[in-house]
């Protein structure tokens, strides 16, 4: 049997969280947790981002340990994506609960201004590494390119001359019959 409620028999004690304030608080939390855990994945692409410009001024490449790199950065790059749509979706369904209250989450707040201060820095590090990166790529590449290029030109070279020689040998043996 279904018993209905009169307004007068929920009580809603003043100071007492209601499920909505729980979840706004919850909401926030998560988007705290997010911001950390971004700041860590950022961490993880500085580091990454400066052995990769370790690989192009090496001797000779390490192709391997440069392609596992690139496969890292990848993976991370897309659980930032994700954490990133995750944090803009909370954000929306509490933006207004923040800004209505900004002095009961005054240290939330704190904390989230904060780690986007923090992300917005580590940011704009790991963007100078790539940013350096692609230079030394395009300078890796076309040092390649070139040294190919020479390859190609001195093989051509050997080709040609061991032509000529086979040449030469058979005009010299066709005059000795």
């Amino acid at each position: 049997m279904e018993r209905s409620y009169a307004k007068s028999e929920i009580e809603i004690v003043p100071g007492s969280e209601t499920t909505k304030d729980m979840e706004q608080k919850a909401y926030i939390e998560i988007m705290i947790q997010s911001q950390k855990k971004k700041i860590l994945i950022l961490d993880k692409l500085i580091s990454l981002s400066k052995d990769q410009e370790e690989y192009f001024s090496a001797e000779e490449m390490d192709y391997d340990k440069f392609n596992d790199t690139l496969s890292t950065k990848d993976e991370l790059l897309k659980e930032l994506n994700e954490l990133d749509q995750g944090f803009a979706s909370l954000f929306e369904r509490v933006k207004e609960e923040l800004s209505t209250h900004k002095y009961a989450y005054e240290t939330q707040i704190k904390e989230l201004q904060s780690s986007i201060a923090t992300i917005t820095s580590k940011s704009m590090i790991l963007e100078t590494l790539e940013r350096r990166n692609k230079a030394s790529m395009e300078r890796f590449s076309k040092s390649q390119k070139s040294q190919i290029k020479q390859r190609n030109v001195s093989m051509k070279t050997v080709t040609n001359y061991y032509k000529s020689m086979s040449n030469e040998q058979s005009v010299y043996f066709n005059q000795k019959k």
